[in-house]
């Protein structure tokens, strides 16, 4: 998951949009709660943000991205072991 807060410039859009191609879950700011709107403004503009939300939401939304991020992990990735589960670690 990841995250950003108020800021200028464009850098942490660049970092979110290589976190979002990598298949992070992506947030951002919400401009009415932000001291600068900058760079969750040019995030947004780039498109690599699923969800704009205010600052005192935020960490609900993060660990709702998490349950979901985690969840699909979970289904998509999961190979049980096969044979002696102790000579085996199971894989996530």
């Amino acid at each position: 998951v990841a995250v950003l807060l108020t800021g200028m410039g464009s850098d942490g859009a660049r970092g979110l949009q290589t976190l979002r191609a990598a298949g992070a879950r992506t947030l951002a700011e919400h401009e009415e709660s932000c001291v600068v709107y900058g760079m969750p403004h040019a995030a947004i503009k780039l498109g690599v943000v699923e969800q704009v939300v205010p600052l005192d939401q935020m960490p609900q939304a993060i660990l709702k991205a998490l349950v979901i991020l985690f969840s699909a992990t979970a289904m998509v990735r999961f190979e049980p072991p096969l044979g002696d589960a102790k000579e085996l670690p199971m894989r996530f």
